[in-house]
This record gives structure tokens, C-alpha cells and sequence, in this order.
């Protein structure tokens, strides 16, 4: 080889280290942005082509927006400053989402969720422009408490994806109301579906304000809960005893439907409220003699006969009552969870239902002990025999 051919191919084989370099350099930052998490861009959005709509962005449930008919359809109109990956929709009247973008002078569905969730996570394909409308109907209105664009990059953990329970579930919380399921049961869900990473459904049966959903789905994340919880709809009303709260709510109807939700999700334990309704609220009472009442119902083929051939007999391992004075257990939920980087389940608890904005105003806490000690279960029913350990509601199922 001459010594110019020993420069050339010194310069070639500069010149292909470079090209190698800039390869894997631009390997490295696409790997690095796709691993990144991704940001809340909300606040750097046109909204209909105004830098802000107010109701959409306060941070206050209790406030919505309501869309107005632009270019054939109620839509938000979205423009963004870089590739959004999602919006986050807190819905007051839940309904199917779908995000279209104009191509050709036609809207274009790009992405599309049917599930009806009040918090609801849209993935989107990187878009900058785009509209979101009812995906069942274009004309119909949109009624939005919040809106939270997210630009591309892994999720953060405290972004609300919800998805359909298990078919069949480790643990099914029976709870009143929103708020329920921390004052009175503690730290149950933060343990069994935060740290144990047990199916956790939550059956909340009245709620009267729309903001008070939002504030319980607030809650069970923060728990640790990902299944969406069952809204059984039925409307609040304040009593005092059981057979007041039965001249509102129709006994027989309350029965077949938590022997219904029993055969349909399967749960290996149920647990409920207080029979003496904790302080002695009606809708409490009524939701714990229903789980009592059910668990005889759901396990007999000649009883809600509607659910029998499509769903099946269940009959529930082992039902748990709050404050239930026979085969009584006591949770102990000061230990320290992996999961929630140390914090106890009566701290997660806590901090969940400081999520229920609505009711810091009254006088109730989470709180073990006492009266209404939270730590306490009594094991009403079950199917493979008395606890022994009683440490644990899944003492014998596992």
C-alpha cells in the first residue's frame, strides 16, 4: 500500500467511526426519549384557539365545561406545541371518547375508547391538531370537569388508566358511599390491591353529586386499585335505621343485585359495613344485610333465577363484616409497604381520602380504634373454616 492509499483509507475509516458515532447517538436519544416520562403540556395548549378555558383547568371538579357545535360536531378543539402521547378526561357526564384529526377537509377517528369511564386516558398517535368528540355521536354535548394533555414518553404513575375487573376477583369492597371505603375499612385496599397486588373491586352504591365520583376514582388510585369500580346507582338518602332506608330503596331489588355482582366478578372475599350502620347510617345497614342476605343468594340455583344460566351459582369463600363481633380479626395496618415506599396502609389511606375534597369539612378521619376502629373485621361466612392466624382475610385461600 502506497502512502496515499494509507491516507485514503485512514480518512475512510474516520469518516465510517463518525457515521457509526452518530448512529448510535441518535439510537441513544430516540431510546432516552421513548423512556422518558411524559408531560403534563396541558397548560401550553390552545383550547378552540383560546390559550385557556378555565373550567377545564382549575383543578376543581365541581366546575364543568359544556362544548358548543363547531364545524358540524360539539367537539374540543385541541392544538398542541409538540406530539401529544394522551389526554386524561374527567368527565361529568361520562361518555365513549374519540380523537379525530382533519385530513382532506374530512375528520379522521385516529383513536377511540368505548369504555363510559369518568376518568378516562385516551392514547394518541403523536398528533399536534386534533378534536375530541362523543364517539357514539358527534352531536352529542361534551361535559368536561378537567382536561390533561400529555406529551409523549411513559406515564406517570399517578396518571388515572382504568380498566374492566378481573372476571374473577381476589376481594370485592361493598361501600355506601364515596369516602366509605378509607374512613370505615382503613387500610384495606391500599394492602391487599397496593401491596399484595390482589384484584380489588369496589362497589359504590349512592353517590348525589357528580364530583364526588371523580374524588372516589382519586382515592382508589391512590390506593392502588386499577380495576374501575362498579356504580350501582342507587340515589343517597340520609335515615337512621335500616327499615327507614328500605322506604326508599327496594329491599328485594338491593338483594338480587349484590347476589348478581357476586356471580358475575366471583370474589374470593367480600367485605362490608358495620350491620348497626358504623354511626348508624340507613344506606350503610342496607349494604351490609345485602352482602349477608346475597351471600345464601348467590350461592342458589332457584334464587335470582334471571343470572342463573348466563352466570352461573357463586357461593363466596369468605365475607368479612365491619365491627362483626364473631370470629373477629384486627388488621394491622402500620407496617411499612414496599409499594408505597414505606408509608404504612393507614397513611395511604389517609392521604386517599384527602382526595374526598368535598368532605374535609366534616368531622370524620381514618382512624384505628376506637368506636369504629377500621382495623376490625368479624368473619360472618365461610366456606373453609374459622381463621386461626387471623392476620389475614385470605387466611386458607392461599
Amino acid at each position: 500500500m502506497t502512502k496515499g492509499e494509507e491516507v485514503l483509507a485512514t480518512k475512510l475509516l474516520w469518516m465510517l467511526a463518525l457515521v457509526l458515532c452518530l448512529c448510535l447517538g441518535a439510537a441513544s436519544a430516540a431510546g432516552a426519549e421513548a423512556d422518558a416520562l411524559a408531560r403534563d403540556i396541558t397548560g401550553q395548549c390552545l383550547f378552540n384557539g383560546r390559550e385557556s378555558i378555565t373550567d377545564l383547568e382549575d383543578g376543581n371538579y365541581r366546575t364543568f365545561w359544556t362544548s358548543h357545535r363547531q364545524e358540524g360536531a360539539h367537539c374540543l378543539m385541541v392544538s398542541a406545541p409538540e406530539a401529544v402521547g394522551g389526554v386524561l378526561v374527567r368527565w361529568r357526564n361520562p361518555a365513549p371518547l374519540a380523537a379525530q384529526m382533519k385530513q382532506d377537509g374530512e375528520w379522521i377517528t385516529v383513536a377511540q375508547s368505548d369504555a363510559a369511564y369518568a376518568a378516562l386516558y385516551l392514547p394518541l398517535p403523536g398528533l399536534t391538531e386534533f378534536r375530541l368528540v362523543n364517539a357514539e355521536s358527534a352531536w352529542a354535548k361534551l361535559e368536561i370537569c378537567e382536561v390533561t394533555v400529555y406529551s409523549q414518553g411513559t406515564l406517570p404513575e399517578n396518571v388515572q388508566v382504568w380498566r374492566e375487573p378481573a372476571g374473577q376477583v381476589d376481594l370485592m369492597l361493598l361501600s355506601a358511599h364515596p369516602d366509605d371505603e378509607v374512613l370505615w375499612f382503613g387500610g384495606l385496599l391500599p394492602y391487599y390491591a397496593g401491596e399484595r397486588q390482589k384484584e380489588c373491586l369496589v362497589v359504590c352504591f349512592a353517590y348525589n353529586a357528580y364530583h364526588r365520583r371523580l374524588e372516589l376514582l382519586d382515592s382508589l388510585w391512590t390506593c392502588g386499585v386499577r380495576a374501575y369500580p362498579v356504580f350501582a346507582g342507587y340515589q343517597d338518602y340520609l335515615t337512621s335505621t335500616l327499615k327507614d332506608m328500605y322506604q326508599y330503596w327496594d329491599k328485594q331489588s338491593l338483594y338480587q343485585d349484590v347476589c348478581n355482582l357476586y356471580r358475575q366478578y366471583r370474589p374470593q372475599v367480600v367485605v362490608a359495613h358495620d350491620k348497626h350502620g358504623e354511626y348508624g347510617h340507613g344506606a350503610h345497614q342496607a349494604v351490609s344485610d345485602a352482602a349477608r342476605k346475597a351471600t345464601k343468594l348467590a350461592a342458589d340455583e332457584t334464587q335470582c333465577v334471571g343470572t342463573v344460566k348466563t352466570l352461573g351459582v357463586w357461593q363466596v369463600p369468605k365475607v368479612y363484616i365491619h365491627l362483626w363481633e364473631e370470629n373477629q380479626l384486627a388488621m394491622d395496618w402500620h407496617q411499612p409497604l414496599a409499594a408505597f415506599d414505606g408509608l404504612t396502609a393507614q397513611e395511604v389511606a389517609r392521604r386517599a381520602y384527602a382526595c374526598h375534597t368535598s368532605q374535609q369539612q366534616k368531622q370524620w378521619a381514618v382512624l384505628d380504634g376506637g368506636i369504629y376502629d377500621n382495623s376490625l373485621f368479624g368473619l360472618f361466612s365461610s366456606t373453609v373454616g374459622p381463621d386461626v392466624e387471623k392476620n389475614d382475610l385470605f387466611e386458607h385461600l392461599e
